[in-house]
């Protein structure tokens, strides 16, 4: 018996090795898989499709419904690099609500935002700071264009918008009283934020999304260089999973766990076997 066993597995080693063997299997075995993940996706973007349109009926009328931004008009159902549906909903970098809080109690003449997208903080800040200058700074022409739109939207006119922010753009700059930086700019707040320019930004209050996924040192980096000049929190995303579990806002209250999922999540990348869920950090920097 063990005999018979020992040859039916050399003769089935020998079967895979064989490329004739090898390539039949191939042809038989990828297209049934294609056919597995197409239909996969297929159910996918219906499922997607369903619950969008779920939601869409939540948020028909495009403004942010809580957090520090309620009242926030968008144009239309359009977000640059992030889903448009937790802006809305008001739960977009919720982690940070206790840091604005403390932000909208002080007064600020000049306000930056790097990395500007379609112009969330931007416009945003620009309607509780009517008497601030807001610096709308985004390499995306796209971008600028739907911030400009959403300012004219929220009837807005004190936003500048500007391309691109380098280091001697922050080392040059002329505050006249307290300034305001928001960064999110996808890994070169290594290169904006240096010896040099951080001496222009003493009196400035600092909040920046750190992308350690690009270059693992630029959180330590960033923390060895603001140490001296400014007080430091250290915040940590919350992932998609703990978003579902945790957010209780009322207009999701009846939505499934799926549902929930679907439109928590603040990328939206979609990968055909999951959810790719990314982790920040955020820090906040308040002038000493």
């Amino acid at each position: 018996m063990n005999s018979i066993k020992r040859v039916s597995k050399y003769c089935l080693k020998v079967l895979l090795q064989s490329k004739i063997i090898t390539a039949i299997l191939y042809k038989i075995i990828i297209p049934i898989n294609a056919m597995v993940e197409e239909r996969y996706m297929i159910n996918k973007v219906a499922e997607l499709f369903r619950i969008n349109s779920r939601v869409r009926e939540i948020f028909k009328d495009h403004i942010v419904l809580n957090g520090t931004f309620k009242g926030l008009k968008y144009p239309n159902y359009e977000s640059f690099g992030s889903e448009i549906f937790p802006k809305l909903l008001g739960s977009y970098e919720s982690e940070l609500a206790p840091v604005f809080k403390k932000i909208l109690k002080k007064d600020y003449s000049s306000i930056i935002d790097i990395g500007c997208a379609e112009g969330y903080y931007a416009v945003g800040l620009a309607i509780k700071y009517h008497n601030a200058s807001i610096y709308a700074y985004d390499t995306d022409e796209h971008a600028l264009q739907l911030c400009r739109e959403m300012a004219v939207y929220n009837n807005v006119n004190n936003v500048e918008y500007r391309s691109n922010c380098t280091e001697d753009t922050l080392t040059g700059f002329i505050f006249p009283s307290r300034g305001l930086i928001i960064s999110d700019c996808e890994g070169c707040e290594s290169t904006l934020f240096t010896e040099k320019s951080v001496q222009n930004l003493k009196k400035c209050d600092i909040l920046i999304e750190t992308h350690d996924l690009y270059d693992n040192t630029i959180s330590s980096k960033l923390e060895k260089l603001f140490e001296k000049t400014h007080k430091i929190t250290k915040i940590l995303s919350t992932d998609d999973l703990q978003k579902v579990k945790y957010y209780n806002y009322i207009e999701i209250k009846e939505l499934s766990t799926i549902e929930k999922e679907s439109f928590l999540k603040k990328d939206g990348v979609v990968l055909w076997n999951g959810t790719f869920m990314k982790q920040y950090n955020k820090y906040s920097l308040s002038s000493v």
